[in-house]
């Protein structure tokens, strides 16, 4: 690592030497379909990986884009493989959750989970999170702490963005939710 991008690291506002510590989380997997084996690693990725997870996670997933200036992207890494990812982003009146996916070999493994724990642990303390569920995964955000709102709770560039991306929510089958800072997991 280079002592720019050390500096970069540090001089970030979500960047202290104590959140450096606690953004790394550790488990053993067993193989994968796919051959490929070593630890799971759950972390937030740095600004230069964030092309890796267009690539090599999102491709399968709407093809997402991320955004440096207001995304921090949390990954998951098995022996140096990028096999998910979650993302939160900052808009001007509220903080978004999406791009929380986990390529299909590596599901049933707790990855999400382990995804959403740290993305909430270091986004959801202080701020608000909104997000557009699947209607088929309201029961895991709400394990989270997060409820059903209406269309018009969102804030308002949250619902732009997402129907100027995707459409009208009813076609969608989707559902907004909200999580207070703070709230509890269930």
């Amino acid at each position: 690592m280079s002592l720019l991008t050390l500096q970069s690291i540090v001089a970030g506002d979500s960047w202290t030497i104590e959140g450096l510590k606690k953004r790394f989380l550790q488990t053993h997997v067993a193989q994968a379909s796919t051959g490929i084996e070593g630890r799971l690693e759950i972390r937030e990725l740095f600004p230069h990986e964030f092309l890796r997870v267009e690539n090599e996670v999102w491709s399968h997933y709407h093809d997402q884009k991320a955004h440096p200036g207001s995304d921090r992207i949390f990954g998951a890494l098995i022996g140096g493989y990028l096999v998910g990812a979650a993302r939160c982003s900052k808009h001007p009146d509220g903080y978004d959750v999406d791009g929380v996916f986990v390529l299909s070999e590596y599901r049933g493994r707790g990855i999400a989970r382990k995804l959403m724990d740290l993305l909430i642990r270091e986004c959801g303390e202080q701020e608000t999170l909104y997000m557009h569920s699947r209607t088929e995964l309201i029961d895991f955000y709400a394990s989270f702490g997060f409820c059903l709102i209406s269309e018009r709770e969102l804030p308002k560039t949250i619902r732009d963005r997402f129907i100027f991306h995707s459409g009208e929510l009813e076609t969608l089958e989707v559902t907004p939710m909200k999580r207070e800072p703070g709230r509890a997991r269930v």
